[in-house]
């Protein structure tokens, strides 16, 4: 019973947090009052917004293959994932921040964090990619549902600290850009292309934090929790 609260809060905690950044209701059901004028009276009159289901998809494809990716890497690729905790453990002992180029930093996005940004934002601009946008959130739930497996796997209970660590502070600004480019292709936003260019700072703030800040956080981290690893 108390797991089932516990977990029944989890999702009513982070699906509150996506209608506060993107003000979007995930197929919600929400009354509102709006003012119908005549010539003979004034009335209020009550409507029902209507409910759009793709914010839900998003969210099923994305938790769906997590868990998919989860038991998945366990049942299938056991090697594969004692392969890549392995790599991440000798990664992260060789960890060292360095001093911070902006040659380097260009290179970093060019090579490794330009192209999951254009791809949904691209797929975003068609009318037509309604199914598009949900699929690559299920890809990013595969993903990530690997990650979390390798990392449990390799370091035990130091996983949870140890992938705050990796993922932050670069995570918020990332989740925040894609969130809101979700809303944007929801709403048909006429603007898109210019609310583009706001989402992709929004994500180059995000890289910038991942090269300059994280390196320097994870060494940290890993420092503290070495010991029970």
């Amino acid at each position: 019973m108390i797991l089932s609260i516990f977990s029944h809060f989890i999702v009513y905690f982070f699906v509150h947090i996506v209608i506060f950044l993107t003000g979007y209701d995930f197929g919600i059901v929400r009354i509102y009052w709006y003012r119908e004028e005549d010539k003979m009276k004034s009335a209020f009159v009550q409507r029902k917004r209507p409910s759009n289901s793709r914010g839900n998809l998003h969210l099923i494809l994305f938790s769906g293959l997590f868990f998919f990716s989860i038991l998945f890497a366990n049942l299938r690729c056991p090697d594969a994932v004692f392969w890549l905790g392995y790599q991440t453990e000798n990664s992260l002992m060789l960890l060292d921040p360095g001093e911070f180029s902006w040659r380097m930093f260009a290179l970093f996005f060019l090579k490794y964090r330009l192209l999951p940004w254009l791809l949904p934002a691209f797929l975003g601009y068609f009318p037509k990619s309604s199914l598009l946008l949900p699929a690559y959130s299920g890809w990013l739930g595969g993903i990530f549902g690997f990650f979390a497996t390798t990392l449990i796997r390799q370091f035990g209970l130091a996983s949870l600290p140890l992938t705050a660590a990796i993922l932050l502070p670069q995570i918020i600004f990332y989740a925040l850009a894609y969130l809101l480019l979700i809303h944007n292709k929801l709403r048909r936003c006429r603007a898109y292309l210019i609310k583009i260019l706001i989402l992709t700072g929004i994500w180059l703030s995000g890289v910038l934090c991942e090269y300059a800040v994280n390196p320097w956080l994870l060494e940290k981290a890993y420092g503290l929790f070495r010991h029970i690893l």
